[in-house]
């Protein structure tokens, strides 16, 4: 049985790909992510705020104004992974 398993091509592929995965684990590179830290001041999101209430002529509720600031975070995450990336 473990002679027919050890021919299949199946097998193989299944072994390089876990190890593959505890190489990465290992020695992947975690130190590059650490030390990234995200400031939205309070001057950004009363920015958001104020852009919000002229535009739509009322405040954001409590959900909404979390989703912009949500919004925010992750266009800026997308922006710093696009510098990263060399794409300016």
């Amino acid at each position: 049985m473990i002679k027919k398993l050890s021919k299949e091509p199946l097998v193989h592929f299944i072994a390089a790909g876990i190890v593959l995965f505890l190489m990465y684990g290992f020695f992947g590179n975690d130190d590059a992510e650490k030390g990234k830290v995200l400031h939205i001041s309070k001057g950004q999101i009363d920015l958001m705020h104020s852009h919000w209430t002229r535009q739509l002529g009322r405040p954001p509720t409590q959900e909404e104004r979390q989703g912009l600031i949500d919004d925010d975070i992750k266009e800026e995450i997308l922006m710093q992974e696009a510098l990263t990336m060399g794409l300016d």
